[in-house]
């Protein structure tokens, strides 16, 4: 598979993204996108001339105040073209939306150039569980819905499993039994948790009797899950486009809510056409090996 062109171009922030008076600036692209014939280079300011994409090529910019656009159809795009897009794409990034990007995304593609790419085939250290759940031994939760993902180094799509959730004593609370590589729980629905508690999240594949990873989650109190939701609101909220939903997943992990952030991953794989969302998240996976 052919690696997606993901550089972005920090010095863009150090000119100040935001304080030019129009035209949009390039963050992300893969593929042939040409400007005036030449090349589009990340970081340069759309102003003037229009663009055009190849088959199969992907674009994004921001706009001066802020805006994401997208663009993954081939074609000619003039800039009223662009203007009427970035009027359906109804996100907003703040200057710490893509200073955060400007930085995690980087090292995204620098992991994958280093060849450690994990989606799709899942190809692992040896010394990880055949089953892999890509989070952190410690998370937060918050929201009401819990995403749960996990991998399987035998990649086999017909195996079920178990998602168990344990007390720190080790004794299962509950189970659910599920026949594909994903679920969506909700803890504040299950009786046996307490708000407010520490449990223990596990997944084991029933032909084989394979055992995840464990990993510890704190479940927080009505009250503070609603504080906490109301705060990052922006981040939880954040779903018009591939590069919001990557930014709110990195800026979700770095404050420790890693369960909300891979949600976030799954969003954006779900709407990319390109490699950009899975390079990411190949990148965030890797790094909690």
């Amino acid at each position: 598979m052919k690696r997606a062109a993901i550089f972005l171009f920090l010095q863009v922030l150090c000119f100040g993204l935001f304080s030019q008076s129009d035209g949009f600036t390039v963050l992300a692209k893969s593929g042939k996108v040409l400007s005036n014939g030449k090349e589009v280079k990340i970081g340069q300011l759309i102003n003037s001339s229009g663009i055009t994409l190849s088959s199969g090529a992907y674009l994004g910019l921001i706009s001066s105040d802020g805006k994401p656009v997208e663009i993954n159809t081939a074609g000619d795009y003039s800039i009223s073209d662009i203007t009427t897009l970035l009027g359906k794409s109804g996100g907003t990034f703040s200057d710490q939306f893509v200073q955060f990007m400007a930085t995690e995304m980087q090292e995204s593609d620098e992991n994958y150039t280093a060849g450690l790419g994990v989606t799709g085939s899942v190809e692992r250290s040896l010394m990880l569980p055949k089953v892999f759940i890509p989070l952190p031994k410690k998370s937060k939760f918050i929201g009401q819905q819990m995403y749960v993902q996990w991998l399987e180094k035998d990649n086999n799509i017909d195996s079920s499993f178990t998602v168990n959730i344990m007390n720190m004593s080790e004794e299962i609370l509950y189970s659910k039994s599920v026949n594909a590589h994903e679920t969506t729980l909700s803890p504040y629905s299950i009786k046996t948790l307490i708000p407010g508690d520490l449990y223990l999240l596990q997944i084991s594949n029933n032909a084989n009797n394979y055992e995840s990873n464990v990993v510890c989650f704190f479940l927080p109190t009505k009250e503070e899950n609603k504080e906490i939701c109301t705060e990052l609101g922006t981040l939880l909220n954040a779903k018009s486009t591939t590069l919001e939903c990557i930014a709110a997943a990195q800026m979700l992990s770095e404050k420790g809510f890693h369960m909300a952030a891979l949600q976030k991953y799954h969003e954006a794989i779900l709407v990319d056409k390109t490699d950009i969302a899975k390079n990411s998240f190949s990148a965030y996976v890797n790094s909690l090996k």
